[in-house]
């Protein structure tokens, strides 16, 4: 479990140039209140920054430097795991980024990007997605698990269980075949080309009379062919370097694409929440004649306004979203030709590797003619041995040869049955159908507890159905923000239990931002509460801009002032 101890910060946001410090241990509760303005929500920005170098709200590295001062922008955070004891530091004017444990400086012996990968999966073993759906809860950047993709779901719930290792192990079982294939077929070639030896000498040594210098002439032309074969594997070996250099090259900047693919796809993901609001708002207003809460009848100029201003809407949504989407497939071509290009690269790398290893068997084989040679010269008539030793050898290189054959297809064997449990519908698919009831059980439990009583299912693709009334069925859109705050609730609730459960993304820090302020009412905000004291170990933190309706159900507070150009805590 991760025990979140104490963060401070310095010039950072409208913090001034003395560390403000707060304890993340010290109450279960703790409600962080000020204007508007004021840095209520600086925590949650300090936290994502200090662990993941990025801020929870859409702000740019450049903005976090306090625009006062503008350098020494600095936040360390301790925490422990276990017996262990860590410290993170990093900042910005001058760019720092540390990680120390029991007081001892963790060396960066590579890129940064390296060592924030180690301390992702090493130290904190959860990224900045699983870190937003089970200890921070936001309006600003949050999305909700309910609104993510599939894929992004499936995702989540794999690195929620432990389950990415089973994918990472696919990618390398898969790449680890094609080696297997190329390797199996190097061998099966090479075997053959050592049986063509084996007969050609068996056949020699039969024919031998004691003519030396017909023996000789043999050992020169084998030599000659030899050699020829050595031309050529070095002249395909230059060729295929040179080709392996030239796309190299051409070789796109994969990360960057990523990058574009998945911001094009979270635009698209919101033209699409726009149209189904304004769609649904259309329906609505053409649907009713009244108001169905107050029964006061609806203006028909009115409706007809509003109707049209949302049809223009959607047809410039969906005019951007079409262009939007050809840039999405255009992102997707240049992600399948640098997929193309990538392995075209790599089967050019085995293809190397076969012939520098034929070479070298070449030359070895040459040396072998070459001393033959050299001791038919010194002979003053055949020695039948010497042909016979070198038989022995083509024999055990061809033993040695058929035993690896044997011991690569053993391998494909094993390959091939790992392979078939590494499949999403293999062990992976096994574990989560183990936990799917769990976690069901435990949405619905959190639901009922905050007063909202219906059947909430996820199934094996994380697609929901949910029964309410009359046991008819909605989804997560058809609810009010109010109950789909509590739909969210309940869900990162159930994430922290399984956490808990896992043991590797189990911490004692759950923040709440502005959560409670306007979506969900008094009775909401109650039942949340009252849920409070089981989260064992649980330090919560809610940022409220409307303290009244909260203030006496929290241990502790934290009320943030402006004074002057600097934000305080009081």
């Amino acid at each position: 479990m991760i025990i979140f101890k104490k963060i401070r910060f310095k010039n950072f946001l409208s913090f001034g140039n003395t560390f403000t410090e707060i304890v993340l241990n010290h109450s279960p509760t703790t409600l962080i209140v000020g204007e508007n303005g004021a840095g209520k929500s600086t925590l949650l920005d300090a936290l994502t920054f200090v662990l993941f170098g990025k801020p929870f709200r859409k702000f740019n590295k450049p903005q976090l430097v306090n625009s006062v001062n503008k350098k020494q922008c600095m936040v360390e955070i301790e925490f422990h795991i276990n017996k262990n004891h860590y410290l993170v530091r990093r900042g910005i004017k001058p760019a720092v980024f540390e990680i120390e444990e029991n007081g001892n400086l963790i060396a960066q012996d590579a890129a940064n990007g390296d060592y924030q990968g180690f301390l992702e999966k090493h130290i904190l073993k959860m990224n900045l997605t699983a870190f937003t759906q089970i200890v921070i809860l936001g309006k600003a950047t949050y999305v909700p698990f309910m609104r993510l993709p599939a894929k992004q779901r499936r995702t989540l719930i794999e690195e929620l269980l432990g389950l990415t290792i089973f994918s990472k192990m696919n990618e390398v079982l898969s790449q680890r075949n094609k080696d297997l294939k190329n390797e199996l077929a190097n061998t099966e070639t090479f075997i053959r080309g050592l049986n063509d030896k084996i007969e050609i000498r068996k056949e020699f040594i039969e024919k031998v009379t004691g003519d030396k210098e017909a023996e000789l002439k043999e050992v020169e032309n084998e030599i000659a062919d030899t050699d020829k074969n050595i031309k050529d594997y070095r002249k395909d070996i230059k060729r295929i370097s040179e080709e392996v250099s030239t796309l190299t090259s051409q070789k796109p900047c994969k990360s960057e694409i990523d990058k574009k693919h998945t911001q094009l796809n979270n635009y698209n993901h919101e033209f699409k929440v726009k149209i189904n609001a304004l769609t649904k708002e259309i329906k609505f207003l053409t649907s009713n004649d009244s108001c169905p809460t107050c029964n006061q009848e609806i203006d028909d100029t009115f409706c007809k306004n509003i109707v049209s201003k949302n049809e223009s809407k959607i047809g410039r949504l969906e005019e951007g979203q079409l262009h939007l989407v050809g840039k999405l497939d255009s992102v997707e071509k240049e992600l399948s030709e640098y997929q193309s290009l990538h392995q075209e690269i790599h089967k050019l790398d085995v293809e190397l590797n076969g012939k520098q290893n034929s070479l070298d068997e070449l030359e070895r084989y040459k040396e072998k003619l070459l001393k033959r040679k050299d001791n038919l010269n010194k002979m003053n008539t055949v020695d039948v041995d010497n042909h016979k030793e070198i038989l022995d050898i083509l024999n055990s290189d061809l033993n040695d040869h058929l035993t690896k054959k044997n011991e690569l297809v053993e391998k494909q064997g094993y390959h091939s049955s790992i392979g078939l449990m590494l499949k999403d519908d293999g062990i992976k698919s096994l574990i989560v159908n183990k936990y799917l009831p769990v976690f069901n059980q435990s949405i619905n439990k959190y639901l009922q507890h905050m007063g909202m009583f219906v059947k909430f299912t996820l199934d094996e693709q994380f697609n929901e159905t949910i029964l309410a009334r009359y046991m008819d069925t909605y989804s997560y859109e058809s609810f009010s923000e109010g109950q789909k705050l509590r739909i969210d609730l309940a869900i990162m609730l159930t994430w922290r239990d399984i956490a808990k459960m896992k043991n590797a993304m189990d911490t004692n820090l759950l923040i709440m931002d502005e959560v409670f302020d306007s979506s969900l009412d008094q009775s909401g905000i109650d039942s949340f509460v009252d849920l409070i004291p089981s989260m064992k170990n649980t330090n919560v933190f809610v940022v409220s801009h409307t303290p009244d309706k909260l203030s006496d159900k929290f241990r502790s507070q934290l009320e943030i002032k402006l004074d002057g150009n600097f934000s305080r805590i009081m």
